[in-house]
């Protein structure tokens, strides 16, 4: 599988827009509490599965309406990759 060369996020969870350039190398997330590492995971589950596990476990909680960043509408959620 090819590794990506850059992640672009746009209005997902703690993310209001970001490109990640990883160029194909690895990553390390690091960083106080509430700086984005839980969203930038999700955002990789996200893009990978079409999902986020612990957003699905239960029936109050759903992607669709804890995944777009609460400051945007939910038309500008994305996540993808180059």
């Amino acid at each position: 599988m090819p590794r990506p060369a850059s992640l672009q996020i746009t209005a997902f969870r703690g993310i209001r827009d970001d490109t990640i350039n990883i160029d194909g190398n690895s990553l390390v997330l690091y960083g106080e509490n509430g700086t984005g590492k839980s969203s930038l995971v999700d955002a990789l589950e996200f893009l990978l599965s079409g999902s986020v596990g612990h957003l699905e476990e239960f029936q109050t909680t759903s992607v669709k309406k804890h995944g777009p960043h609460v400051n945007f509408d939910s038309s500008r959620f994305s996540v993808s990759a180059t």
